[in-house]
């Protein structure tokens, strides 16, 4: 050969060998010898491991992968050309083990996983999912979700897979839609939608996880109804009470508005008698002066009396009044909850209410008084706790689109181990018999799940706690 080729053949970082025709090596340079773990001298004339095979193929060596060229000339002899590619194997490995992985997790999963192309058809299935719909996923896949949701409710789920998977910012946001379980029984599944992004981070595809949760909301209103039982009678007890006392002053009043009155019908009749002995006895007993003293203010606490209970039934009225969704005057349902939970703080601690000007929410507002009523409770409790009494401060504020309502209470406060665990259900700090544990976990449902705001707090040991709720705005948006 001339030295130029030479050179080539020798310098060259793939493996070449010259084969003859009856598979011994004729030639081979460095670059293979290593490989081979031999010198190229040592192997001419031995057999080739690597002749006999297809023009291209892939060899291990070792640990090392080869993808092998045989080139046959018109003598018989063969050029072989070998290249390393064990990089690209142990790459090809791993993501044969990742796709392995992920079908094992799409089609093993228990929570139902579709993927769904840009125009709502559903591309690829898991068995979960396809189960809900009593289908397979052969049969499901291809379809456009308008042909898997039954009739009455595709007009509701067109909507929502049309606002979910057209915002890119509500990707990872969940939302509960009805549907018609396999058995036929209407249901509710929490569905939640992530997008997938091409190099340009246009979206492609959108990955849909569906979980029946039927039995959860369920649960969650038995919960919350039974939470709602138990703030009824402790309101229930406290109103009582609080109508009690005021009721009493009535009472006292009136006794002695009516006592005063017999004395001085006395007088009357002593006086349409003509018998002006008979007058000074009466005036004499009646004690004029000491009517004209204390009646009126006998009078005037009965009147309180009375305001008293109207406001205490007043703010019952108001706060018992069923609300749906629509606009909520914050202050005003804070207002009353602390008139109807008065009994519960009264004896141990004072409360300063501090309510700016802020502007109405878009919220259901039986379920926030519900959250108030938890909020003022737990408060009282944590002071009485304490041992000392303390403060209730309860303010508002406006923070851009949204109103923040800060219950802070100067109790015990809470150890930071137990932080992560204060809104799971039935985790509770106080005595036995004191909590249940549901008032906080159902706080938050309402708050951040109903109502799309977040429910936050901040502990100190041996200073308080204060919650703080971020609610939007009405027509800032509203419940998420």
């Amino acid at each position: 050969m001339p030295s130029s080729e030479i050179d080539v053949f020798s310098s060259a970082g793939v493996g070449i060998a010259l084969v003859s025709c009856d598979g011994q090596f004729l030639d081979v340079n460095p670059a293979l010898g290593r490989l081979l773990g031999a010198a190229p001298d040592d192997l001419f004339g031995t057999p080739c491991p690597l002749a006999g095979g297809p023009a291209d193929f892939e060899y291990e060596l070792d640990g090392t992968w080869l993808l092998v060229n045989a080139a046959p000339a018109d003598d018989g002899t063969v050029l072989i050309h070998t290249f390393d590619i064990t990089a690209r194997k142990a790459a090809e490995t791993d993501l044969a083990e990742r796709e392995a992985t992920f079908r094992t997790i799409f089609e093993d999963a228990h929570v139902g996983i579709a993927l769904v192309d840009s125009t709502g058809h559903f591309l690829k299935v898991n068995r979960a999912h396809a189960e809900m719909q009593g289908s397979t996923p052969e049969e499901i896949a291809g379809k456009h979700f308008s042909e898997v949701v039954p009739p009455e409710l595709r007009e509701t789920n067109a909507v929502d897979h049309e606002e979910r998977s057209a915002d890119a910012d509500v990707a990872g946001a969940g939302f509960d839609v009805p549907f018609i379980r396999a058995d036929g029984t209407p249901g509710v599944q929490r569905v939640t939608y992530s997008i997938i992004r091409d190099a340009a981070d246009e979206p492609l595809h959108n990955v849909v996880q569906v979980e029946d949760v039927t039995e959860q909301r369920r649960t969650e209103q038995q919960l919350q109804l039974s939470q709602r039982l138990e703030s009824i009678g402790q309101l229930g007890a406290g109103i009582a009470h609080e109508i009690n006392t005021p009721i009493q002053f009535v009472g006292h009043s009136l006794r002695f508005v009516e006592a005063a009155c017999a004395d001085l019908l006395a007088v009357v009749d002593a006086f349409e008698a003509g018998d002006s002995a008979r007058v000074r006895k009466e005036l004499e007993v009646a004690d004029v002066d000491y009517l004209r003293e204390r009646l009126p203010a006998a009078v005037e606490r009965a009147g309180a009396g009375v305001r008293r209970v109207a406001e205490i039934v007043q703010a019952m009225r108001e706060f018992t009044q069923p609300h749906g969704g629509g606009h909520v005057d914050v202050n005003r349902a804070l207002a009353n909850t602390l008139v109807v939970t008065r009994n519960s703080y009264v004896d141990v601690a004072d409360v300063h209410a501090d309510l700016g000007d802020v502007p109405v929410v878009q919220a259901n507002g039986s379920e926030l008084n519900q959250v108030f009523v938890s909020l003022i409770v737990n408060a009282a409790h944590a002071i009485e706790e304490h041992g000392e009494r303390g403060t209730i401060s309860v303010t508002t504020r406006r923070d851009g689109d949204e109103v923040v309502v800060a219950i802070t209470d100067t109790g015990a406060g809470i150890p930071p181990e137990l932080h992560e665990r204060v809104f799971d259900p039935f985790f509770t700090t106080k005595a036995v018999g004191r909590g249940t544990g549901q008032g906080l976990a159902l706080a938050r449902s309402i708050v951040c799940e109903r109502h799309g705001g977040t429910l936050a707090f901040d502990s100190e040991v041996g200073r308080g706690t204060t919650f703080e709720i971020r609610l939007s705005v009405a027509g800032a948006g509203g419940p998420r």
